[in-house]
């Protein structure tokens, strides 16, 4: 488990984009749901939040490691989904 959030972590230091690849290819939501193909970061970014979310996840069905798992990509993909909202809020005034 430590090598898998030390990837995460080093995906989600480079971009979000890397960050969303990362997560889509090696840990594909619980529920089938599709990367968004949506142009902008910041959709696609709100999409994996609601795909990852740790209370949309099912702990009997998908076990308590997936779920930790599922904490820390929300965690990270808080961080780029702030971290965007600020840069556009600057950006406009």
């Amino acid at each position: 488990m430590k090598e898998v959030l030390d990837e995460l972590k080093k995906a989600s230091n480079k971009s979000p984009e890397d960050l969303l690849n990362l997560i889509y290819a090696k840990h594909p939501p619980k529920r089938g749901q599709k990367q968004s193909d949506s142009c902008e970061m910041k959709k696609k970014l709100k999409k994996a939040l609601l795909h990852y979310h740790p209370d949309k996840q099912d702990v009997d069905a998908d076990g308590l490691k997936w779920i930790v798992l599922s904490e820390e990509i929300t965690v990270a993909l808080t961080h780029h989904f702030e971290r965007l909202k600020e840069e556009e809020k600057t950006a406009a005034d």
